[in-house]
């Protein structure tokens, strides 16, 4: 599903609405304290917390249903994996707060459709999946640690 188109129409029926999105969000966020999942709204963050041996960037937007559906299992992964190394950090495309900032790096990285997950290691993009098969992300992280 492309949540890129709907972020610009009325939310679809099934999909939850912006309010429960931010809910979603915040638990993601809540996760942050343990370092486990990080929330960033700027590109200058963002560039900064690439370190580590390997690093998987979520690409999503409040809007994005899928992106809400995957959202937990990425959780359960970061804290399986968190003892590995590994760092998860979400950069959100927030339309009226950082979508104007946001849209040129998600250009810069091919970022067509949400959710896309970037795969970092040491710095260097390794992979990406794109879409909700959180068992996919998962077999390219720990093909790297």
């Amino acid at each position: 599903a492309d949540c890129f188109a709907a972020q610009s129409s009325a939310p679809r029926a099934g999909l939850p609405r912006a309010e429960g999105s931010r809910r979603g969000a915040s638990a993601l966020r809540g996760l942050a304290g343990d370092g486990l999942v990080v929330a960033f709204d700027t590109r200058e963050d963002f560039e900064a917390n690439l370190d580590g041996p390997v690093t998987v960037a979520m690409f999503s937007s409040p809007m994005c249903g899928p992106c809400l559906l995957v959202e937990p299992k990425i959780t359960e992964m970061a804290l399986d994996l968190a003892a590995s190394g590994v760092k998860i950090i979400k950069l959100s495309l927030t339309p009226g707060k950082n979508a104007q900032s946001l849209k040129p790096l998600f250009s810069e990285l091919e970022v067509r459709e949400l959710p896309t997950f970037v795969v970092y290691k040491d710095g260097e993009i390794k992979g990406r999946v794109t879409g909700t098969s959180h068992v996919e992300l998962r077999e390219l992280i720990t093909g790297l640690i």
